[in-house]
């Protein structure tokens, strides 16, 4: 995981990322975002990243999980 500072966040509703059990196998799931928040690495990049929870309800920035997918926004189903 990158070590990253978190510089700014707003609210995410309506947002969700979107991961896989086994990369490249079996049924995605889909994870409610909490927040965007716009975060900045050791060298100086800035990037926005969205933060969820894991199943032990830790926040976590969705996208340096390895079985994320990508972003989504829109209903639940």
């Amino acid at each position: 995981m990158e070590e990253v500072r978190i510089l700014s966040i707003v609210p995410a509703d309506g947002c969700y990322a979107v991961y896989r059990n086994v990369p490249d196998e079996g049924p995605e799931f889909r994870s409610r975002l909490l927040c965007w928040a716009l975060v900045e690495a050791r060298d100086g990049a800035r990037s926005v990243v969205g933060i969820d929870t894991d199943p032990h309800g830790t926040a976590e920035i969705a996208a340096y999980s390895n079985n994320f997918l990508r972003y989504e926004f829109g209903s639940a189903t």
